[in-house]
This record gives structure tokens, C-alpha cells and sequence, in this order.
């Protein structure tokens, strides 16, 4: 049985102007990430701006754009801490249909523990198991060197996800999803969970989240 939950409402007379201008701002933050990949911590919370302003027009979910812009702060938040923790000069990362080959950043002021749970519960939003257990081997130190101050529980916290991590999405769940798209699905199939639900939405003009 799905309830929906209605909300109060928002004024939304200069909304779609606004969603240009974030969207804007977003794309150019993510097309400069080859060269400057510390600006990751920037696009990740314009990203993620973007997406939550999608819902201001959109508040089900129900069509492409949202899903995309969701999509896209997932990628960008996880890029950061693939960037983070590699240990080679450069990791390449998929990020607004596109693979991208960013530098290492290693700590970085970004690099701290909310960001941590922002990029984990995107993943887990969109399903991404692969993300998800990326995320789950960024070490608790990485989280603590660039010298900002959380409680405790912040990292007690990470580290119970860390433990839970791998069982947030059951190993099966793309085989199911894949097996539910039909022939459509069938397109898609060795695509991350992200750009199957692009290949979808664009097939049938409506992404859905599911």
C-alpha cells in the first residue's frame, strides 16, 4: 500500500528561473572537474541544491529531470571520496552521463563526516550497490584528517553503516530490476543503476523512482 504525504506549500513563481540558474551553475562545476577536481566539494552541494529545488516543482518524483539531478548528486558525491581514497594519480568517475577522469585530492575540506552520510544516502536512494560498498571502504581516518570537529557519534554512526552497508541492497536487486524493465530494461542492462534509469526514463519520457 503506498500513502503519499502531502506537504505545505512553497512559493514557486520564480521557481523555474531559479532551477536554470542552478542547473547552470551545476553543469559548469561538473565540466570543470577534470581540471580542478577540488571543486568537488562545491559541485556536490550545488548538485545537491539542484535536486531538492527539482522537487520543488516536482514533489512525487515522477519525471526525468528530477530523477536526473538526483542521479547526478549521487555521482558527484560519491566521486568525492573516490577521489579521496585513491591511491593512483587520477580515478575516473561517471558523472551527468559522462566519464571523467579526476585528479586525486586526498584530504580536503569537504572531506568530513556529513558529507560521508549525504553521499551514503544518496546511494542508497538511488540504489547503487557498487557505490555503496565504495563508500563503505573509505576509511573512519580520512573522515577525521582534514581537522573538523564532529561528536563522536558521527563516527560511530559511519561505522555502523560501514557494517550495514552491504546489505542495504540485496545482491540480486539488479537482476530483479533488469527481469521488471522488460524489453526496455533489456537496453540497459551493465549500466549502473543511475544511467539504467536515464536509459529508461528517456525511452519512455518519464524517469520514475522506485
Amino acid at each position: 500500500m503506498v500513502s503519499a504525504i502531502l506537504r505545505h506549500s512553497f512559493p514557486a513563481e520564480n521557481a523555474e528561473a531559479g532551477l536554470a540558474l542552478l542547473q547552470e551553475n551545476a553543469q559548469e562545476l561538473i565540466d570543470g572537474l577534470e581540471e580542478r577536481s577540488t571543486r568537488l566539494g562545491d559541485a556536490m552541494g550545488t548538485t545537491l541544491t539542484l535536486a531538492k529545488a527539482h522537487c520543488l516543482m516536482d514533489p512525487r518524483g515522477s519525471i526525468f529531470p528530477t530523477w536526473d539531478a538526483w542521479v547526478n548528486a549521487m555521482q558527484v558525491g560519491t566521486a568525492v571520496f573516490a577521489a579521496a581514497t585513491t591511491a593512483e594519480d587520477h580515478v575516473q568517475c561517471r558523472i551527468a552521463h559522462k566519464d571523467r577522469i579526476l585528479q586525486a585530492t586526498g584530504p580536503q575540506w569537504y572531506v568530513h563526516p556529513n558529507a560521508w552520510l549525504t553521499a551514503f544516502y544518496l546511494a542508497v536512494v538511488c540504489r547503487e550497490r557498487d557505490k555503496i560498498t565504495a563508500l563503505c571502504r573509505v576509511p573512519l581516518s580520512l573522515l577525521r584528517e582534514n581537522g573538523s570537529r564532529y561528536d563522536e557519534f558521527f563516527y560511530a554512526w559511519i561505522d555502523t553503516l560501514h557494517e550495514a552497508g552491504h546489505r542495504a541492497v540485496p545482491a540480486d536487486h539488479h537482476r530483479r530490476d533488469a527481469a521488471s524493465a522488460g524489453a526496455a530494461g533489456d537496453r540497459c542492462l551493465g549500466q549502473d543503476m543511475g544511467e539504467r534509469g536515464r536509459c529508461r526514463g528517456a525511452q519512455v519520457g518519464l524517469g520514475r523512482r522506485r
